[in-house]
């Protein structure tokens, strides 16, 4: 089956004011409930997705261009073209764009039961 990605613009992500675009790649049902989310994320250049908390669920993010910072329990790590980033069941994370064009990922929400 092939079909066009669902688009959705989220603002206020994590209790940021930025906005982030998800494209929304297959449902949970298609993902047969063990992913919440899997899809394409961009943020344009300043944009973050804010710190916030995994529960139930872990999240990888594949950078597929841009640049950024990751920050996962306090700790920052510089990310670009290629990089994977991971965030455990009950960690905090963040994404930020710091570079001049968009910094966009591939996101995985996996549940943690």
């Amino acid at each position: 089956m092939v079909r066009r990605s669902k688009m959705i613009v989220k603002t206020n992500t994590a209790g940021e004011k930025d906005a982030v675009i998800f494209e929304s790649a297959n449902t949970p049902e298609e993902l047969l409930n063990k992913c919440s989310l899997f899809g394409r994320m961009t943020l344009k250049p300043g944009c973050r997705v804010g710190y916030h908390q995994h529960v139930g669920d872990i999240e990888s993010y594949y950078i597929i261009s841009g640049k950024g910072i990751y920050t996962c329990e306090g700790v920052k790590t510089e990310v670009g073209d290629g990089d994977m980033a991971y965030c455990r069941n009950g960690e905090f994370h963040d994404l930020i764009c710091t570079g001049e064009e968009n910094l966009v990922v591939m996101t995985l929400i996996v549940l943690d039961k």
